[in-house]
Order: structure tokens, then sequence, then C-alpha cells
């Protein structure tokens, strides 16, 4: 039953372990021409670091990245998946988050009460039923997180598709030999910047909404578990120290 939560918490967790892209120098030739290849590479650039359809999900949740290189999360003490660092590589690493002796520094400590759920629930030594309610829960949040964010994806469109048609602009008159090299990368810069400031509220609507629903399914999880396992909870919830 455990390994069936760890799948189902993995997948909320990955939703959100997207890689994102770094802003480049994007006007850098290096034969000092400003030929037609060498401008659509420019705009393709652009596109890449400013369109990717799910770059979002790693600046909204940051700390929800994938801890385990191939979806082993330790569930059991001194039981690390397939893993040989970071949280997963050392014996009974599971006390330290680090790995215990097999760390190598690969990864961080968990960053928020959601990213750690996965490491206190081996803790509650939870029955078949109350495993299934997690599974439950997690599943449902799962679902939910998805529909935030495909929907902050959407709205997000037009903004990344009116930044591209700019960039175009730009790279065209730099093609064309109307602007230098130096104006059409403060006029990218610009339209990046722009762009950002346009995309920031609904980033932050959509981390608030998804901050609230996590913050429920700790609740509801809380809400399944008997005295003695509420105790050891609310250890974990107010020190963030792991009750065993």
């Amino acid at each position: 039953m455990k390994t069936n939560i760890q799948k189902v918490l993995l997948s909320a967790v990955t939703l959100l372990s997207v890689v994102v892209i770094g802003c480049s120098n994007l006007i850098d030739p290096t034969d000092g021409t400003t030929s037609s290849a060498n401008v659509e590479q420019q705009l393709s650039m652009f596109v890449t670091q400013n369109s990717n359809t799910t770059s979002d999900d790693a600046l909204l949740f940051p700390e929800l990245d994938t801890m385990c290189p191939k979806g082993d999360i330790p569930f059991e003490k001194g039981h690390h998946g397939k893993g040989g660092h970071g949280h997963h590589g050392g014996k009974d690493g599971l006390d330290d988050h680090h790995g215990g002796i097999g760390h190598k520094g690969g990864f961080d400590k968990p960053r928020t009460k959601f990213d750690s759920l996965r490491l206190v629930l081996p803790c509650l030594q939870l029955t078949a039923e109350q495993d299934t309610a997690v599974r439950a829960i997690l599943t449902t949040l799962h679902t939910q997180v998805g529909s935030i964010l495909k929907a902050t994806r959407d709205a997000q469109l037009p903004l990344r598709q009116d930044a591209q048609a700019k960039a175009k602009v730009v790279l065209d008159s730099l093609k064309a030999g109307s602007i230098t090299r130096d104006e059409a990368k403060a006029q990218l810069d610009t339209i990046r910047q722009e762009l950002e400031t346009a995309l920031q509220p609904g980033r932050d609507a959509a981390k608030a909404a998804i901050t609230t629903l996590q913050n429920d399914a700790l609740t509801a999880i809380r809400a399944l578990l008997t005295t003695s396992q509420q105790v050891a909870w609310d250890i974990w919830i107010s020190t963030g120290q792991l009750p065993c």
C-alpha cells in the first residue's frame, strides 16, 4: 500500500518537475553577419525561451522538483529505491533527508511541508483503509493542480504569442539592416521583461490556489488519523522534524 501512495504522491510532484530554460544573449553572432540563418536562429531561441508551455510549472513550484531520478521515493526507513545519491543513496538516509552516508550533495532538503509529506507518511503506519483514503486525497489533488497549471498556460498563450510577434519584427529589422545588433538586443530584452511582467499576476494567482489545495489536502489527511497518529503528525507540522 505504501508503494501505491508513493506512486500517487510522485504523480502530484512530477507535474511540477520541469527544467526552466534560462535567458541567454540572443544577439551574439560569431561571424559578424546578420544572415537569414542567424536571424532565424535568434527568433527560434526567443520562442523557445519565452513560449515553453510548461516552463511556469517549475517557476511556480521549484520546491516540488522530483527528488529521485527514476521516481523512487523512500517510504521505508533504510530503503532508497535505485538512486545512489541525495535523498536516496545512503543507509538510513530517511533520518536526515539527505541519503545518510551515501549523500553526494545532489539534492536539498524538502523545502515545504507538502514536499516532505512523503517522508512523514511511513512514520504513521497507516492502515489499509487509511492508505486508500490518502491515495484518494492525493489523486484528487493531482487532478486539481493539473487543471490550474493548464488554465495558467492557456491564459499565458496569447501573451507569449504577442511577444513572439514583436520579437519577429525586431529580428526582421535586424536582418534588413535597419537597426543594429545592440538595438535589437535592447528591444528583445524589453519585450522579454514586458512579457515577464504580464505573466506574473497569473503565476501569483496559480501559486496561491495550489498552496491552498495543498494545505487542504494536509488537513484532510490529518482528519483520517487516530489520536496517536495525530500526535506524530502534529510534531511534524509544528517542528518540521520527523517523529520516527
